[in-house]
């Protein structure tokens, strides 16, 4: 049997057709820009210890496992994993967020969202980074 028309619309959550549409909160809007802010300086910490994990890896490439060159270079790997602490701090500060009843806004929310997508994608390029690095070390 074919569809009829109305059986062709999407069907929308009541809850989410029903929400009037709200502005965001002020005081929370300021607070995502600081995380965002906080993530993006933390990306400074972590593209300095890059260099310095990239440069140890590229002296014990060829270098046989355990000798200093290979374990200085699992250091600043180390080093490097320990610089994503910011994005990671940042990533819970806005899950915070995210699970507030306060901030169930449309508004809000979709502030939220935004902030978290930003935030996310510097955690998934930092974590590429890191494993990549690792990887050459392999």
């Amino acid at each position: 049997m074919a569809k009829r028309p109305v059986e062709r619309q999407p069907l929308l959550d009541p809850a989410q057709a029903s929400e009037p549409e709200a502005a965001l909160d002020p005081a929370l809007g300021k607070r995502l820009s600081a995380i965002v802010a906080e993530a993006r300086q933390g990306e400074t910490a972590f593209a300095s210890a890059r260099e310095a994990a990239d440069a140890a890896i590229g002296k014990a490439s060829g270098r046989g496992e355990g000798g200093e060159e290979w374990i200085a270079a699992q250091q600043a790997i180390s080093a490097l994993e320990a610089a994503r602490g910011p994005i990671q701090a940042q990533l819970t500060a806005i899950e915070e967020l995210r699970a507030d009843p306060v901030n169930a806004s449309a508004g809000n929310r979709a502030a939220v969202d935004a902030a978290a997508a930003t935030v996310e994608s510097i955690g998934t390029a930092q974590a590429g980074t890191v494993q990549a690095l690792a990887g050459r070390l392999r």
